[in-house]
């Protein structure tokens, strides 16, 4: 359904039922905003970080990459683990 309104200088605005009008400065509203994802150079020093407090032993290169990705994308500070 679309609501058509005429303003005062004689034109016509035309919005969906439903839908939300931008704000003034034309910005989607907050909660629509995403960060964007970790950079790859961002979770591989948290891999590092997370090698290191495993006491640098080898073989869980994999597992440590996967955490320090979500630990990043969480938002979650994984170094101290």
């Amino acid at each position: 359904m679309q609501v058509v309104r005429k303003t005062a200088a004689g034109s016509h605005l035309r919005k969906r039922a439903g839908t939300q009008a931008l704000r003034s400065t034309g910005s989607p509203p907050p909660d629509a905003v995403r960060p964007l994802p970790p950079t790859e150079a961002e979770v591989a020093e948290r891999a590092y970080y997370l090698y290191l407090a495993r006491g640098s032993a080898p073989g869980s290169e994999f597992d440590d990459w996967i955490q320090a990705d979500r630990s990043l994308r969480d938002g979650r500070d994984e170094k101290s683990a």
